[in-house]
């Protein structure tokens, strides 16, 4: 699973960089209990902001694969995330 965060200025201003952390931590999670997530790779990437986020109001922007979503939240992209690589309590 592909996720990118974007990090220009207006869209760290709102928040892309406790996006990017959480995320990371995520992954430090994954490694340390990997019985609880399937065996899908979460690629994490920062990437520099489009045009769109300098004069539109949609900052911070994050996309999941492929998926632009706007205005995110650590906690909106955190259950995303999950949803797709934690498995399911027994």
């Amino acid at each position: 699973m592909k996720v990118q965060v974007h990090m220009g200025s207006r869209c760290m201003l709102y928040g892309a960089m406790n996006i990017l952390e959480q995320l990371e931590s995520l992954e430090e999670l994954r490694l340390a209990e990997p019985w609880r997530f399937n065996e899908e790779i979460l690629e994490i990437e920062a990437v520099p902001c489009s045009d769109n986020c300098k004069t539109d109001r949609i900052s911070p922007v994050v996309i999941i694969e492929g998926e632009s979503i706007h205005r995110a939240t650590s906690q909106q992209i955190m259950e995303k995330v999950m949803s797709k690589i934690l498995l399911p309590e027994e």
